[in-house]
C-alpha cells in the first residue's frame, strides 16, 4: 500500500508521540510543580508510561530508515497503471522521478535531522533512565532534582515530534 509509510508515521507521532506520550510527560511535569501531588500518580508515569519510550522507539528509527524508499513517487511504477510501462520505460524513468522528487523536497535533510533528534531523545531518555535508577525510592524530593532531565527529554522529544510533523507538511509525492 503506498500511503503505509505515511499512516505508521501518524499513528506514532500524533497518536502516540504528541497524545500520549509527550502528553503524559507534561502532566507529570505539572504535577511534579505542584505542592503536594500524589505520590500514586508520580509512581505510574516512572514505572508504566515513561518506559513506552523503549518499546515505541524503534519504530522512529524504521520510519527514519525507510522515508525515503517507502515514500518515493518511483513506487507508482509498481502499482496500476504505471506498472504497465515498457521495461525499457522503467529503465530509466522511476528513478528520474525519485530524482526530481529529491530535488524538490526535503526528504533528505528531514531523514537526517529527524534521525539527530531522535539520537537526542535518546540519550536524554537513557540519562534520565540513569538518573531515576539510582533513585531507588520515587519520593518526591527524589523527583524533583530531575526536573531538567525531564525537561530536556520533553524538549528533546518535542523536536522529534516537530520533523515527524514536517514530512506531512513539507514532503508531497509528485
Amino acid at each position: 500500500m503506498l500511503n503505509d509509510w505515511q499512516d505508521r508515521r501518524s499513528k506514532f507521532n500524533h497518536d502516540w508521540l504528541k497524545n500520549g506520550f509527550l502528553a503524559n510527560l507534561n502532566t507529570f511535569l505539572v504535577r511534579l510543580g505542584k505542592k503536594s501531588p500524589v505520590q500514586e500518580d508520580l509512581e505510574f508515569f516512572i514505572r508504566e508510561e515513561l518506559p513506552e519510550w523503549e518499546r515505541r522507539i524503534a519504530e522512529a528509527d524504521w520510519l527514519f530508515k525507510t522515508v525515503e524508499d517507502e515514500m518515493s513517487p518511483k513506487r507508482y511504477f509498481d502499482v496500476p497503471p504505471l506498472v504497465h510501462c515498457g521495461e525499457e520505460t522503467k529503465q530509466w524513468l522511476p528513478e528520474l522521478v525519485h530524482t526530481l522528487w529529491l530535488d524538490r523536497y526535503p526528504v533528505q535533510k528531514l531523514r537526517t535531522d529527524g534521525s539527530a533528534a531522535l539520537s537526542r531523545a535518546n540519550s536524554e531518555y537513557a540519562a534520565l533512565k540513569t538518573a531515576l535508577q539510582r533513585t531507588r525510592i520515587l519520593s518526591l524530593e527524589r523527583l524533583r532534582p530531575l526536573k531538567s532531565r525531564l525537561v530536556a527529554l520533553r524538549d528533546a522529544a518535542s523536536d522529534l515530534r516537530d520533523i515527524l510533523s514536517a514530512f506531512d507538511q513539507d514532503v508531497r509525492r509528485i
